[in-house]
């Protein structure tokens, strides 16, 4: 019995991270006459760092976060992947983009927190 009780402990506290990770629920795409908009929405508050290049956007989350599914793309957006290695996801674009704003908007009362690229 007491075998079984640290066992299970151990496997708590060995997964315990994988348990509270946030998670990317969905990706939504606006655009209007000025601007085209991606939305990342996220289970958690989490960071990020970003690193922008001729026509691709890298996100790399300082936390881990879960991706458990494949989400569309639209006209503009050629290629959305994770690397779950690098814990990045990379958005690639058809044309070069210039300049665009990322922010992230808390979760507070929202059901998900949200990473937005102008």
């Amino acid at each position: 019995m007491k075998v079984s009780f640290y066992i299970i402990y151990f496997i708590i506290f060995f997964y315990s991270s994988e348990l509270f990770s946030a998670e990317i629920k969905n990706v939504r795409y606006g655009s209007n006459a000025e601007f085209d908009r991606i939305v990342l929405d996220i289970t958690n508050d989490i960071t990020f760092r970003n690193e922008i290049l001729a026509n691709l956007i890298k996100i790399k989350f300082d936390e881990k976060i879960l991706v458990n599914k494949t989400f569309k793309k639209n006209i503009d957006l050629t290629e959305l992947k994770f690397d779950d290695s690098s814990n990045t996801i990379i958005l690639s674009f058809k044309k070069k983009i210039y300049s665009p704003n990322i922010y992230f908007l808390k979760k507070k009362n929202n059901k998900y927190a949200r990473i937005v690229i102008d």
